[in-house]
């Protein structure tokens, strides 16, 4: 008989950790601990779900690099893992070490209430109840979204008068977001074209740029230097780099504004991260592409795709989620799973094994 999965009603994926929140708005996290982003006490690697240490409850959680961010149900904003540049918000910084790191959450400074929190490499986003943009964290290419000096230890106004209604999910060094009118926005590093306004540039760019086309879209997801969006009739569109197809257009040239990816059916969630994109489409199939290391495009093979590659299993989908080396996802039925490398337990079905199909995340 099939282990059972474990259930969540929110999921997301860093580069080597994925957090879910349980029914109860609990969260948990497994995979690569170190730097504390796990939020246990332990600060160790979890080879299955352990709870963040913390009563608090969430309605909303962003896994990054090195550390975590969630919004509570009282509208907290608490964050924990590593703080070399001051990406937990708290104050602290640890110049490039891991002297600030925390291991339990802590709560970002100032008394705003955030509705959306995106956690990138090395900084983090968020969005006040007036679609305001907020950032802090690591600064050198722009990705605070304002000219300063340096890193940021705290929330600072981003964007100047840029109102968004959700941010991106992903993202490096590069930063993005969809206003009321579904124009998306992106700033920071665009030395292959992800900003999508038509240039390239080795200069992070700290103005947000808004992305080139007549295009009304629903959500966007960034990798590491490429990024795609929903338009409103479901198309999905990609830019940025794309040495191993992650643009999904057969080709394996940069785009530095949006070209369309070819779906028989409409797209209703995306993913990307580094090298990689994944999607959703509207009957629930999970289809991903670009470079399949360790699996983690989930199709039973390694081999690389510059189109869509459903996924194995035959499952249905609420949402993808990718990682550095690894996938996970919700069903509609709200199970967890994971593939791709099982290194430091970040699928959390306890084996430590690679999968190159999808397989159930332990119940905790």
């Amino acid at each position: 008989m099939p282990a059972p999965a474990f259930g969540a009603g929110f999921l997301t994926v860093g580069d080597e950790h994925a957090c879910a929140l349980d029914e109860d708005g609990r969260a948990w996290c497994w995979g690569y601990g170190d730097s504390g982003r796990l939020g246990g006490a332990s600060g160790g690697d979890a080879a299955v779900p352990v709870p963040v240490a913390t009563d608090a409850r969430f309605r909303t959680l962003s896994a990054g690099r090195t550390s975590t961010c969630g919004i509570t149900t009282d509208g907290r904003t608490l964050c924990w893992g590593g703080n070399a540049r001051g990406q937990l918000g708290d104050g602290a910084t640890g110049r490039g070490t891991g002297d600030a790191d925390r291991p339990t959450p802590g709560e970002v400074l100032g008394a705003r209430a955030f509705e959306d929190v995106a956690v990138g490499q090395l900084h983090v986003c968020a969005l006040d109840g007036e679609g305001g943009v907020w950032c802090w964290g690591a600064s050198s290419s722009g990705q605070l979204g304002a000219a300063v000096g340096g890193d940021q230890t705290a929330p600072i106004r981003a964007g100047g008068d840029l109102r968004l209604v959700r941010l991106a999910q992903g993202g490096d060094t590069t930063s993005c977001g969809v206003d009321a009118d579904g124009a998306a926005w992106c700033w920071g590093s665009n030395n292959f074209g992800q900003l999508g306004d038509g240039t390239r540039t080795n200069v992070g760019q700290a103005e947000p740029r808004r992305v080139v086309g007549d295009h009304e879209f629903e959500a966007l997801a960034v990798g590491r230097t490429h990024a795609c969006g929903i338009d409103l009739d479901g198309s999905l569109w990609c830019w940025g780099r794309n040495e191993a197809g992650q643009l999904g257009d057969g080709t394996t040239t940069d785009r530095a504004e949006p070209g369309v990816v070819a779906f028989d059916l409409p797209v209703r969630q995306v993913t990307a991260n580094d090298r990689v994109t994944c999607a959703v489409t509207d009957d629930g199939r999970g289809w991903c592409w670009g470079a399949n290391v360790e699996g983690r495009l989930g199709d039973g093979t390694l081999d690389d795709h510059a189109v869509p590659a459903e996924v194995a299993g035959g499952r249905r989908w609420r949402e993808l989620h990718a990682g550095e080396a690894f996938t996970c996802g919700r069903t509609t039925d709200d199970a967890v799973f994971c593939w791709g490398t099982g290194q430091n337990g970040r699928l959390g079905d306890g084996s430590g094994e690679d999968r190159l199909v999808p397989v159930p995340v332990a119940v905790p």
